[in-house]
């Protein structure tokens, strides 16, 4: 097995394998009773000792509404010299107000918390069995998490991922069924639908979590104050970022417009280090492969444009390829 290093390692430093995958957007609390239960220590990591970005609550302080928008961050209260490795305390601060709370005080803003967590682990559990059949739910997740949690809210992540997989999902299902990208159908749910739509939604929906990981690794206060995640590129490239940006590099090239096409190759560029590293040499060459065909087809295509619109010696020509022939006569 090889290892490649991501940043660098002094001499002599120690280097631990994490036993959570997806720590960017997996909270302390629920990392610290996973590994309770399976391995029977208390993390104190230093993870898990920092402040907790992916679990940021709205400030519950009647000062802190309307303009300022303020935000509180969770704090390991832990002692370290406490014997007690099975029990931990967290403190909350606002980030604007710099006020302290504990987790009484944060009950209401906890509750809806826990209010959200809930509709999630439901929706997760239907969509494992492929009995979720419209993604209305998982949107007003998304748009509740970020209303009333924060815009890097773990939720909000993992609703993404899951919203991701739905239109994946509706994607492959239509092309199974032989609908060609562009045509346009009426959903049981009331909206237009194509196969072109499920890939820019599943694409778009990866973008998200990349925008989210990339604030939580950069511990982005900006985005938390301004209610909304800065855009992707705006931090560093996170290394737990790469799968979400390879699937949405995959659904671009599916919706093969010039902007699909320029945002994945600029994901591509900005995570070429990673993913392949964790996705694989050969299976990214073949995505550089898909779209380099892809943006073969697109310059054919307005050089086809232009014939067409030279031939008709009209600027304003809107003929297709199809109507070519009887556009030069």
């Amino acid at each position: 097995m090889t290892y490649m290093a991501l940043r660098d390692i002094s001499i002599g430093q120690e280097i631990n394998p994490s036993y959570i995958i997806d720590i960017r957007s997996t909270c302390r609390e629920d990392r610290r009773d996973k590994l309770l239960k399976t391995k029977n220590f208390l993390c104190k990591c230093s993870a898990c000792l920092e402040t907790d970005y992916c679990r940021v609550l709205k400030c519950p302080s009647a000062s802190c509404t309307g303009e300022k928008n303020c935000v509180v961050l969770n704090r390991d209260n832990d002692d370290d010299d406490d014997d007690d490795d099975t029990q931990y305390m967290t403190t909350w601060e606002g980030v604007t107000c710099r006020q302290k709370f504990s987790s009484s005080m944060m009950a209401e803003m906890l509750e809806k918390e826990n209010l959200l967590k809930k509709r999630y682990a439901l929706l997760k559990n239907k969509l494992e069995f492929q009995s979720v059949t419209d993604p209305l739910e998982l949107r007003s997740i998304i748009e509740d998490g970020i209303k009333t949690l924060s815009p890097t809210h773990y939720l909000v992540a993992n609703t993404y991922r899951l919203l991701y997989h739905f239109a994946a999902g509706q994607y492959d299902s239509l092309k199974e069924q032989g609908i060609k990208a562009n045509n346009q159908l009426m959903s049981p749910w009331g909206e237009v639908i194509s196969p072109a739509k499920f890939a820019q939604e599943a694409a778009d929906a990866c973008i998200r979590v990349v925008c989210i990981r990339e604030c939580v690794a950069a511990r982005c206060i900006h985005c938390l104050t301004a209610g909304v995640t800065c855009a992707w590129g705006t931090h560093e490239a996170d290394y737990d970022a790469c799968i979400d940006v390879f699937y949405a590099i995959e659904k671009l090239a599916v919706v093969s417009s010039t902007k699909s096409i320029d945002t994945a190759n600029n994901l591509h560029q900005r995570y070429k280090m990673f993913l392949d590293a964790s996705v694989g040499e050969d299976d990214m060459r073949g995505m550089e492969l898909v779209l380099k065909r892809v943006q073969i087809k697109q310059e054919k295509n307005i050089t086809t444009s232009s014939i067409i619109k030279r031939s008709c010696n009209l600027s304003s020509c809107t003929s297709t390829a199809a109507d070519l022939k009887a556009c030069s006569r």
